[in-house]
């Protein structure tokens, strides 16, 4: 799988997007909240799970964080355009497929 592409869209969610932390939320592996809320005892897994877009589902994918522009903020139709170049680039046979993984922390809550 080519995890370029999610190199790139880390890229350009970076340099457009003011409020984006990286594609967790910020939040990283075994966070201090995380430990605190399962009394540091827990089991971390994660598994490959890649996501395939088609070029209206990846814009629409692309719009909807949290830290994305909305129409109307500065530099909107440029970050448009972008998404768009970055989907013509990737995509083959009409979908754009990003790596991605699943992660799962199990364990007890007292």
């Amino acid at each position: 799988m080519n995890h370029e592409i999610n190199q790139k869209c880390f890229e350009l969610f970076s340099s457009y997007c003011p409020k984006f932390k990286g594609f967790g939320g910020g939040i990283k592996r075994d966070d201090p909240r995380i430990k605190e809320f399962f009394n540091r005892r827990y089991e971390y897994v994660e598994f490959d799970h890649p996501i395939s877009y088609d070029r209206e589902t990846f814009i629409h994918r692309s719009l909807s964080g949290s830290y994305s522009l909305r129409n109307g903020d500065p530099d909107f139709h440029s970050y448009l355009d972008a998404l768009q170049q970055l989907y013509t680039q990737y995509a083959a046979d009409n979908a754009l497929i990003m790596g991605n993984k699943t992660v799962a922390y199990i364990g007890s809550v007292r």
